[in-house]
């Protein structure tokens, strides 16, 4: 069985990307069925696919800073290692 993140790394190679965020909600759906996490708050859920990727060598970890109703937020975002 792999891992969130070697799910997640097949994801984006077949869709043709290289990195995912929290906004990237149908990535993150497909990587939790396919990691057997679907019974999950969505909320949950993201965080628990998030962090996984944090942990792992096969993501790099930056950030993307968006603009709403003028609060700026930080969101995590992981880019596939090279």
């Amino acid at each position: 069985m792999k891992s969130i993140a070697e799910n997640m790394k097949d994801i984006l190679i077949e869709n043709h990307q290289k990195s995912v965020w929290y906004g990237n909600m149908s990535i993150i759906e497909e990587c939790a069925k396919r990691s057997n996490l679907s019974n999950r708050h969505p909320m949950k859920l993201i965080t628990d696919i998030l962090n996984a990727l944090d942990r792992s060598k096969l993501f790099q970890k930056s950030y993307i800073l968006a603009d709403f109703s003028g609060k700026k937020r930080k969101y995590r975002c992981f880019t596939l290692s090279k």
